[in-house]
């Protein structure tokens, strides 16, 4: 089965601004000598020393994205350094485990704002920021070009953590996100770079459902730590109960390896020992050297049948249908983000031919997060696909922020 990946044509522009950056050259593997080193136990502290893995000058991403005709919103004035760092986060245990991320530090002597940006599905470890800044996170490099100090989490399960991926689990998810925020001020503060009080929050597909996690556990559990600026949730499945139900509606899916995700490292965070009750074979023991982190998803697409009924059992099918699975069902109500009420002002985007991630999540969001009083829009990109409203989505995003950002205040 030759099915087209998720994200092969999305990032297209973008990306071949990196490619030809790397080109160009970049510096790395650079240590940063003067980081402090020694044991730590605390969440959010720094392993080890940050590595320098790139250098951009901004007169090779202008000179590019003219080359290109590049929307010139994507392409600010300031060239940029992109860190990787480890830090201590926790595992689904409440352990002290190794995560790692990448920091895309504008060259500046102002005071700029923080964006943590949360990347959309991937499943092969190596493919994060951390590993290849250029390449896995084009949109970073944008932010960070326009004065943004850009924060790429790797999330559990990728980069230096070799634990299963907690996939739309939405307290750890936004746990690890937190943590890497704490660590990249922590290396700001240790190596003279200067930002102010401003903290974005911005995400595409799963770093959609990310970032709203993000949002929800800080203004829940970390409003005395973080406040932040403004978020922009972007095509994410906030609303799983419901977006399972779409699922089961349909003969085929096009992208069944997130349906596969989403069930495996439910199973796996749980420790429900179902897999056999929800995948049919031979999918009920293939599905854990799919989400190992040793496969790309073309090659996990490329194992998994399309048709519903072909990956999932019929038992499994009609627990849902009939709302009889009280377990799946309530790991889906407990992993939805639209019954709360946000503080920071928030915008949605979602393409309206999402079949995908069906613009339903963030239509229902919006609802009832007006219904509660937040300050929420909507922007709903027409004829947009999950794949075709990236780049409108992330150019939204930037008129959106340019709203409230600031420069050079503390």
């Amino acid at each position: 089965m030759n099915k087209k990946i998720l994200g092969l044509n999305k990032y297209t522009q973008i990306i071949i601004v990196c490619l030809i950056v790397i080109f160009f050259g970049c510096e790395k593997l650079t240590e940063i000598e003067s980081f402090p080193t020694g044991k730590d136990f605390n969440r959010g502290k720094i392993i080890g020393k940050p590595i320098l893995k790139a250098q951009v000058n901004n007169l090779e991403l202008k000179l590019i994205a003219a080359i290109l005709h590049l929307d010139e919103k994507l392409i600010g004035n300031f060239s940029i350094k992109v860190y990787s760092i480890e830090y201590n986060t926790i595992d689904k245990s409440g352990n002290l485990t190794t995560a790692s991320g990448a920091l895309f530090i504008p060259v500046s002597s102002q005071a700029l704002p923080l964006l943590s940006y949360q990347h959309g599905t991937e499943t092969k470890r190596e493919f994060v920021a951390s590993e290849d800044p250029l390449k896995f996170s084009p949109e970073a490099l944008a932010a960070a070009s326009l004065g943004y100090i850009t924060m790429v989490p790797d999330y559990l399960g990728f980069g230096k953590s070799n634990v299963i991926h907690p996939y739309h689990l939405s307290k750890i998810s936004a746990t690890t996100v937190i943590d890497f925020i704490r660590a990249s001020k922590t290396f700001c503060d240790s190596n003279s770079v200067t930002y102010n009080s401003q903290l974005f929050l911005a995400g595409y597909s799963e770093g959609g459902y990310v970032t709203l996690a993000t949002q929800k556990e800080i203004e829940t559990n970390y409003s005395n730590e973080f406040s932040i600026t403004a978020s922009a949730p972007m095509a994410g499945a906030y609303d799983l109960e419901f977006s399972a139900e779409k699922v089961i509606q349909l003969k085929k899916l096009k992208y069944p390896g997130f349906v596969a995700y989403l069930l495996f490292a439910y199973d796996n965070y749980y420790n429900w020992n179902r897999l056999s009750q929800i995948f049919n074979k031979p999918y009920d023991s293939e599905v854990g050297t799919l989400f190992n982190g040793s496969k790309n998803f073309i090659s996990v697409e490329n194992n998994l049948p399309d048709s519903v009924s072909s990956l999932l059992t019929e038992s499994f099918i009609s627990g849902i249908k009939n709302k009889t699975d009280s377990v799946t069902i309530k790991a889906l109500t407990e992993n939805s983000l639209i019954n709360w009420t946000p503080n920071a002002p928030m915008q949605l985007c979602h393409g309206d031919a999402d079949s995908t991630v069906f613009v339903g999540n963030s239509i229902k969001a919006f609802e009832e997060f007006t219904r509660r009083g937040s300050n929420v829009t909507l922007k709903i990109i027409p004829t947009g696909t999950h794949e075709s409203s990236v780049l409108p989505s992330v150019l939204l995003t930037i008129d959106f922020f340019s709203k409230y950002v600031r420069f050079s205040s503390n």
